[in-house]
């Protein structure tokens, strides 16, 4: 059985058919990298702002210049939760807990919402830091 040689046309034809099956699939494929890695930045600075904040309220500071501290790093008004721990055994000293939530359409673009909806989601980090001690100024050394 003989087949009909493919002419240059057909072939032409092929590829575009081609091209237009697969260009969604690898316009998503795109998208969702980066999509996920605009993720991962906002989580990165997430983490900076928490561990920020923390060290602030692990040296004495208040709720204020930690909120304010945090807001200037992200450039935004976030929500964020100061919690004082007291020491357990074996650690004794006091710990202080900081937890910084955003939602997440404030921090990445929605690019694919067919596929991962971020519109309701909230992206937030929290850091653990021990309170820093210092001897008291009117307290004398040595007795």
């Amino acid at each position: 059985m003989m087949y009909p040689k493919a002419t240059h046309r057909s072939r032409q034809g092929h590829a575009a058919v081609e091209m237009i099956l697969l260009f969604p699939l690898v316009a998503s494929l795109l998208l969702g990298m980066i999509e996920f890695s605009l993720l991962l930045s906002a989580r990165q600075q997430l983490l900076s702002a928490s561990r920020l904040g923390a060290t602030i309220a692990a040296r004495g500071g208040d709720e204020n210049e930690v909120q304010e501290a945090i807001t200037e790093a992200l450039e935004r008004s976030v929500d964020v939760a100061v919690d004082r721990l007291p020491g357990e055994a074996p650690h004794s000293r006091d710990s202080v807990r900081v937890v910084v939530n955003v939602p997440a359409r404030d921090m990445v673009p929605n690019l694919l919402p067919f596929i991962l909806d971020l519109s309701e989601q909230n992206l937030s980090a929290a850091t653990v830091m021990a309170v820093e001690w210092s001897e008291p100024a009117n307290v004398p050394i040595g007795r």
